[in-house]
């Protein structure tokens, strides 16, 4: 059991985390805490989350290569745009407009809701 100047005297967040995990009663043990001594526990709590976040994408990233490379796959994608393109003067008539591998400035030039004149579909 930590007294209270122990408890005030903390202040790495990797300090804190284990004062509250050592405790009996962690939730008290909180409510002792400061806003400042809050504010490093919850940094520290999710820079953990971050690192175990990032092993298992890690991993995951390292089981699937070696799936491709045991099983001889490998996958080749492709960027594909469905438009939904609507007659100016007849509403109701529409079509839909697949574009395969549009350039990087695509998305900047088009903007929904405005009139484009399209040729050689």
């Amino acid at each position: 059991a930590l007294t209270r100047q122990q408890v005030h005297a903390l202040q790495d967040g990797a300090e804190l985390y284990a004062a509250v995990q050592d405790a009996s009663d962690p939730e008290h043990l909180e409510t002792c805490f400061s806003e400042e001594q809050l504010r490093a526990l919850n940094n520290y709590r999710q820079m953990l989350s971050d690192k175990k976040q990032a092993r298992i994408q890690s991993e995951f990233r390292k089981a699937l290569e070696a799936a491709e490379k045991e099983e001889g796959l490998s996958r080749d994608v492709s960027t594909v745009w469905k438009l939904r393109v609507t007659s100016y003067k007849k509403r109701e008539k529409s079509a839909l407009l697949s574009i395969w591998r549009p350039s990087s400035d695509l998305p900047s030039l088009l903007t929904e809701g405005q009139r484009y004149r399209i040729y050689h579909l």
